[in-house]
């Protein structure tokens, strides 16, 4: 069965402004601009200012299936709005057997490395974009802290790093070490 229209709305907070372009939602907020397009979907985006001051996301003459795209988009834009108005927070720890494992932040050039990982030799290399912030607990080096307003950015960086330092082709329950992300959390 077909459905005429399906509609999610947002409400944007007082401290966040936003602009819709052509399917391209920009947001401003305390911590920074978020720019992200929609532009390969068949959906409708418009910013009402009048009574309340929202985000609505349309779609018309759609089935059930391809109606979850728009509570899609609507949950992109509110992580874009969160993002800028607090930020995100992933925690990943370094958990080891026997090799400890021994990371090395250079922050002249934005590149974190990984050593010692499981015993290899080989020095594993990960580039920290600009809009990232990495913190290395002090008094215990076996945490990172990532900080970020784009929580897309962020989810990819710590993914990547835990697919890099994890082992493969033997038990896990035996062979633990690894980089694990231990939380996800709003600033």
């Amino acid at each position: 069965m077909k459905s005429v229209l399906v509609e999610s709305s947002l409400e944007i907070p007082y401290n966040v402004i936003c602009k819709v372009i052509n399917k391209t939602v920009q947001i401003k907020g305390v911590k920074g601009k978020l720019v992200k397009s929609f532009k390969n979907l068949d959906i409708i985006i418009l910013h009402e200012k009048l009574n309340k001051n929202r985000i609505i996301v349309r779609k018309y003459f759609i089935n059930k299936k391809s109606s979850s795209i728009v509570r899609t988009v609507s949950s992109h834009i509110y992580n874009m709005i969160l993002g800028v108005s607090k930020g995100f927070r992933y925690t990943m720890r370094l958990v080891y057997s026997h090799f400890p494992i021994n990371i090395n932040y250079l922050k002249s050039k934005r590149i974190l490395e990984i050593t010692n990982y499981y015993g290899s030799k080989k020095l594993d290399c990960f580039f920290i974009p600009s809009h990232i912030e990495l913190e290395i607990s002090d008094y215990q080096k076996k945490e990172l802290k990532f900080i970020s307003k784009d929580i897309e950015m962020l989810g990819k960086l710590t993914a990547l790093i835990k697919q890099k330092c994890s082992i493969t082709k033997k038990d896990s329950r035996v062979f633990i070490d690894g980089i694990y992300t231990s939380n996800k959390s709003v600033n």
